[in-house]
């Protein structure tokens, strides 16, 4: 069976990008980055939202009739 020793290591060649070409996959990855924080945070508050209005159900603070006559948007979300 190969096994991987220095010697195999030694002969390896390995191929690194450029420092500009670094700095560039930093900066997308560092985007992305904040784009899924920013998702996981607006989950967050929907998570808690779900759960306080099922909490409201459950003990008759909101009967569920009157939500259908409420406008759900976006700024509801970020409250």
């Amino acid at each position: 069976m190969p096994s991987l020793n220095n010697g195999v290591m030694e002969d390896l060649v390995l191929a690194f990008p450029s420092v500009n070409e670094q700095d560039e996959i930093f900066r997308r990855l560092d985007a992305v980055s904040g784009v899924l924080e920013n998702l996981l945070e607006r989950m967050r508050k929907l998570i808690s939202l779900k759960t306080s209005l099922m909490q409201d159900f459950h003990t008759g603070k909101k009967q569920v009739s009157l939500l259908l006559h409420v406008d759900v948007t976006e700024d509801a979300v970020h409250a």
